[in-house]
């Protein structure tokens, strides 16, 4: 059977997928003249448009829309009728007020004496409401709503999380003046292969150890100071999370500080390091 020109530019042809519309090519050379006795099995099928055998089974279900009727027989293979592909009609064209299926038959009574059709199609005649423009979108809505753009009308979610700001230390916070002093440390014990670190982000990892396990400002710099002084915490302590980590293990206890400068001091001491570069944190 030959599929007429005609019918690649109907509705119901445009609202086929890829597969489904190489499953119609594919089992048109099958059917007879007047698009009967087609009956392949879903590997021919497979074999003819390149898909696999699975998604050519998944590509029959809905061919409706095009006139594809499929007639299922236990143990027999399961026939096709084209028959009504080869009456597809183009989409704007107005037909002479009578059903294309049966031209014998004025224009259906559900039709309820409205203007024609927009869309004349085989599948007119079906006993459904159909509306003054009577389009195939009337039976597309059915089985194949339109897709509608996720989130709002802008195609937006309405569910995305705002983003956090990310807080910026300055040269003032203590977190950052610690971050400064762990790496001037590690600077200081030679040449060395580690790159530079984000200081704001080992400030932050500061800023956890002193608002989420309960850390003062003094006691950390005091700690680091003589854990970094011994020959091998010198050598394994080379970031703020992996400092953060050995405290928080109890690694380093031994050298935990008997005394050190409260917060309060620290914050001045930093302003003032901030104000005046070259001067040294008490």
């Amino acid at each position: 059977m030959v599929i007429p020109t005609r019918a690649f530019r109907t509705t119901a042809w445009l609202s086929l997928s890829k597969a489904q519309r190489a499953t119609v090519l594919a089992l048109a050379p099958f059917a007879d003249r007047d698009g009967h006795n087609c009956h392949p099995s879903h590997a021919r099928l497979a074999e003819a448009t390149g898909l696999h055998p699975r998604v050519v089974a998944r590509a029959l279900h809905g061919l409706e829309l095009v006139g594809v009727r499929t007639n299922v027989v236990p143990g027999r293979p399961s026939e096709y009728d084209l028959s009504r592909v080869k009456e597809l009609r183009d989409p704007y064209t107005l037909h002479a007020g009578v059903c294309p299926s049966d031209p014998a038959q004025p224009l259906h009574a559900t039709c309820g004496g409205q203007p024609l059709h927009a869309t004349c199609t085989p599948t007119c005649h079906v006993p459904e409401p159909l509306h003054a423009t009577c389009t195939r979108s009337v039976r597309i809505s059915k089985g194949t709503p339109a897709q509608k753009p996720r989130g709002g009308s802008n195609g937006k979610s309405h569910h995305t999380r705002p983003r956090t700001k990310v807080q910026q230390w300055t040269a003032a916070d203590p977190e950052y003046v610690l971050a400064q002093r762990l790496w001037e440390s590690i600077a200081d014990t030679g040449p060395t292969a580690q790159k530079p670190p984000d200081l704001q982000r080992w400030a932050g990892t500061f800023g956890k150890m002193h608002r989420l396990d309960k850390r003062e400002y003094g006691w950390i710099r005091e700690l680091m100071r003589a854990a970094r002084a011994d020959p091998f915490w010198a050598k394994n302590l080379r970031s703020a999370d992996t400092l953060r980590l050995r405290i928080n293990e109890g690694k380093l206890d031994r050298f935990i500080p008997e005394d050190w400068p409260n917060d309060d001091e620290v914050r001045v001491a930093c302003g003032r390091q901030a104000e005046q570069p070259e001067a040294v944190t008490a």
